[in-house]
């Protein structure tokens, strides 16, 4: 079973730390983590690796409520 970090079985959301915890849910999330970074690096002059973390971490919160 894929890592989802999204387990009910878990009793407290646990963030991710790298985007590598995020790739082993599959290549399509890989691709949204990885087209997510490069938006926010074009767009909005970020420092991607925090700011695309701490969106699929909130995104990632939501779903597991």
């Amino acid at each position: 079973m894929e890592n989802t970090g999204i387990s009910k079985e878990i009793k407290e959301f646990v963030p991710r730390k790298s985007k590598e915890e995020f790739f082993q849910d599959g290549e399509i999330i890989k691709d949204l983590f990885e087209w997510t970074e490069k938006l926010i690096s074009n767009e909005f002059n970020l420092p991607c690796s925090f700011f695309t973390l701490s969106v699929f971490n909130q995104a990632y919160r939501i779903c597991w409520l």
